[in-house]
């Protein structure tokens, strides 16, 4: 949850700081008005979205394990590249406090909204008003210069003001700019902790202001009236949270600026289309895996047989199942077990998994069922059934090729035999083969290229029969992560 709450903060500030950059001082008022609703939200999908993975080269690790298994393989694991610190999982105060903290702060934001609209409905209850057309002018005792909220024009009862304001004000109302600050004061009131918010808030609030200066100023036929208008009435009073102060000095000189800014179709449809890169950009920095290639754990299988490389997927949920203290608490014995039964050999960290004492090998099991699917899922060595692998019938193409024995070795149901023994067969004879290259400590490397391993239908069921029979739990490497 932090590094997504953390990607969208980032992403709320990368399309603030390009605003900033670019759009703010054009007079693409009503695209900016699109934008800045979009910036608030499209932080919190994109990080959700998913990207395609670049397939990037593992790089290999001298730190491994070495596990013999059936046929003289060998299975290299790579240790795992999160290191488990004694006191990662001791002190759980914070997953007490920190959401203590949230909602109190969370609580005390929505009470102070929520009193403020109560306060602003009281207002225009019992006050005074004048309704022009779907507009509300609601006349108040109180020192203040008009503002508007939803469809409501608040104005000074005992002074004067322009018939600009009230146009300038029924702006704000027929385009629902209401909507937009409500909106972002919801989410400033969940989502505080974005520093960003605040400002998103203010250039909202002044892309409103530009939007009625420029509807007052192309319905009017004196603009210069309208600017001594803005000038003449710049204070800076406090008014309710949801409301649009026509009259505050800090944005008086922006608007009036922009007032006299002259138009260029050139620049706006320039600043419109770099928003494309842009959003590109925030897909390429801050989707889900950010193209980002994670080398956690990883599972390289080598044989006499075969020296092919099977790598596996980044695994993305060790970090947080450990999260669970009673799972750390196992897999960290779990992996202690099998730190402790490393031998060197070869130069080489091995793993014998024949060296397992029973009652080390019990206690292993006696872990392993105690974990969920999920969590077995992240460990290295695994129990499981041995079981019979799917049959695989050669193709007859194949089964000539085999026939070379300057190519291929051939061994039929475990027995070395010669190749011209093939002739006896029929490659629908067989059930499952295995075509291996040799490695150049293997025992008949320099004799042929390939090993060949057949076995005929008779063999192949009885082998599977004895294996789905067997309910035996056997300790093996993790293949199925490298799937």
């Amino acid at each position: 949850m932090i590094p997504y709450l953390f990607k969208v903060v980032v992403c709320s500030a990368f399309f603030l700081l390009f605003y900033k950059a670019l759009l703010e001082n054009g007079k693409t008022y009503r695209f900016n008005r699109f934008y800045l609703i979009a910036a608030l939200i499209l932080p919190f999908i994109i990080p959700l979205l998913s990207m395609p993975e670049l397939n990037l080269p593992v790089k290999s690790i001298q730190s491994a394990i070495y596990i013999p298994v059936v046929n003289e393989q060998f299975v290299e694991i790579q240790t795992p590249g999160i290191i488990l610190q004694e006191n990662a999982f001791k002190n759980h105060s914070w997953n007490f406090i920190l959401p203590l903290v949230y909602f109190l702060i969370t609580f005390v934001l929505l009470i102070r909204l929520t009193l403020s609209i109560i306060a602003y409905r009281k207002s225009f209850l019992n006050a005074e008003s004048e309704k022009r057309g779907k507009v509300k002018l609601i006349y108040t005792n109180e020192n203040i210069t008009p503002y508007t909220i939803f469809q409501y024009v608040f104005v000074p009862r005992n002074k004067s003001f322009s018939d600009y304001i009230i146009r300038h004000e029924m702006m704000h109302i027929k385009q629902w700019h209401t909507i937009d600050i409500l909106l972002v004061e919801l989410l400033r009131v969940f989502f505080w902790f974005n520093p960003a918010l605040p400002f998103y808030r203010k250039a909202i609030a002044l892309n409103h202001e530009y939007i009625a200066d420029e509807s007052v100023v192309n319905s009017c036929t004196n603009r210069n009236e309208y600017l001594r208008t803005l000038l003449s009435v710049c204070e800076d009073n406090s008014n309710p949270i949801l409301s649009h102060n026509f009259n505050k000095c800090s944005t008086i000189k922006k608007r009036v600026k922009m007032i006299m800014k002259k138009n260029s179709k050139t620049g706006h449809l320039l600043r419109i289309l770099a928003v494309v890169p842009a959003f590109a950009l925030s897909l390429f920095l801050f989707t889900g895996n950010n193209y980002a290639q994670t080398v956690g754990t990883g599972m390289k299988v080598t044989s006499q047989k075969d020296e092919g490389t099977v790598v596996t997927s980044p695994d993305n949920k060790l970090a947080e199942l450990l999260k669970d203290s009673i799972f750390a608490a196992r897999y960290k014995e779990y992996n202690q077990i099998i730190e402790s039964k490393k031998e060197v050999k070869n130069e080489k960290k091995m793993l014998n998994l024949s060296s397992f004492e029973k009652e080390v090998s019990s206690r292993m099991r006696e872990l392993f069922l105690s974990m969920t699917p999920e969590q077995q899922s992240v460990l290295q060595l695994v129990f499981r059934r041995m079981g019979a692998p799917d049959e695989k019938i050669p193709t007859e193409k194949e089964f000539e090729l085999w026939k070379n024995p300057t190519e291929y070795g051939v061994w039929i149901d475990g027995k070395r035999v010669e190749n011209s023994k093939l002739n006896s067969f029929r490659h629908s004879d067989f059930s499952l083969y295995y075509v291996s290259k040799l490695a150049k400590n293997a025992k008949n490397y320099g004799k042929h290229v390939y090993q060949l391993d057949l076995y005929t239908k008779a063999h192949y069921k009885e082998w599977k029969a004895k294996a789905d029979a067997d309910e035996t739990l056997h300790l093996m490497p993790n293949i199925r992560t490298a799937q």
